[in-house]
């Protein structure tokens, strides 16, 4: 007599309910693990964007050192003189040059790229070894919103290039980011598109966007000259002087002049030039706006500076802790 088999208990299928229970953990988890996988990236551009600043920032401090001075840069205002890096008094020759015809242009730079290009002249005739060529222009995407401010650290990495020591400071830098300035040529003349090279260095921050290098001013001059012509400091931009041309000069707690672009990007301490990378959002922002102000357009600029890298804490507007 064969035994009888019991009939296989029926499996009951999962509920409709239980599927999306199960799904909505699984997506959770997804979540969790992506949200952890991008914060651990985004340190590692921080520190590889730090990292890369402290280097550049060594060989600066090189540079000074075998000098015996600052890096001289010539500044932007219209009288050639206020904002000189390490100058007193009388005539010295700049690290950084602005040339004599790009001066009476200044207030046109928006629209006029020949200017800004006069930043970066051929090497022969006092440049850094790079020239506007057809339609080659390398900072075409910075050029509108932030003029000629972001070629000055390609001309610093330039000028501490043809020093030995600062040079191999220079190179232990992370190459994807401090590497040969290049652009897109032939794009727009209907040829094939190529990469061109320029012999002059730039730094790239991890988001694909340009270090700035922010000069403290020359030193104050505790005397008639610059207590008689601006005797009130400034606190914010003059309207219709975007470029600073009109600011009062504001004596720092290092005993230099502060500057426009300190005003907005950082303020240097002890008369060190500040690197200042803009971050992830890619925006500058400014540090020194007044959130609480109540004012939309002071609070979007601080709230965009709140992401930006620097090479040291740069000092605070009032206090200068």
């Amino acid at each position: 007599m064969t035994p009888r088999t019991r009939p296989h208990a029926l499996r009951r299928a999962f509920t409709l309910l239980e599927l999306v229970i199960v799904i909505g953990i699984i997506l959770v988890l997804m979540g969790l693990v992506l949200g952890v996988g991008s914060v651990v990236i985004g340190q590692s551009e921080q520190r590889q964007v730090r990292s890369s600043m402290q280097i550049i920032d060594s060989a600066l401090l090189e540079f000074e050192q075998q000098a015996g001075r600052p890096m001289v840069f010539e500044g932007w205002h219209r009288s050639s003189a206020p904002f000189h890096t390490g100058f007193r008094r009388g005539s010295s020759n700049s690290d950084i040059h602005v040339d004599v015809p790009l001066q009476p242009m200044l207030g046109n730079l928006r629209s006029n790229t020949s200017a800004v290009n006069a930043l970066m002249i051929q090497t022969a005739d006092g440049g850094y070894g790079w020239v506007s060529s057809g339609d080659c222009f390398p900072w075409s995407d910075n050029f509108v919103d932030r003029y000629h401010d972001r070629q000055w650290l390609s001309a610093a990495l330039s000028v501490m290039g043809r020093n030995p020591a600062c040079a191999a400071i220079m190179a232990k830098a992370d190459p994807q980011l401090v590497r040969a300035v290049t652009c897109i040529t032939g794009a727009t003349g209907g040829g094939a598109p190529q990469e061109r090279s320029f012999n002059m260095p730039e730094f790239i921050d991890p988001w694909g966007r340009q270090v700035l290098i922010v000069f403290p001013g020359r030193r104050f001059w505790d005397d008639d000259f610059d207590y008689d012509n601006n005797p009130t400091p400034y606190t914010a931009p003059v309207p219709g002087d975007p470029l600073g041309f009109d600011y009062p000069l504001l004596k720092d707690t290092d005993g230099s002049i502060r500057t426009p672009h300190e005003h907005q990007y950082g303020i240097c301490r002890n008369q060190r030039p500040l690197l200042v990378s803009s971050g992830p959002d890619g925006k500058m922002g400014n540090r020194y706006a007044n959130p609480l102000s109540g004012n939309a357009d002071e609070v979007k600029a601080f709230e965009e500076s709140q992401d930006n890298i620097y090479s040291y804490e740069p000092q605070s507007v009032r206090s200068g802790s």
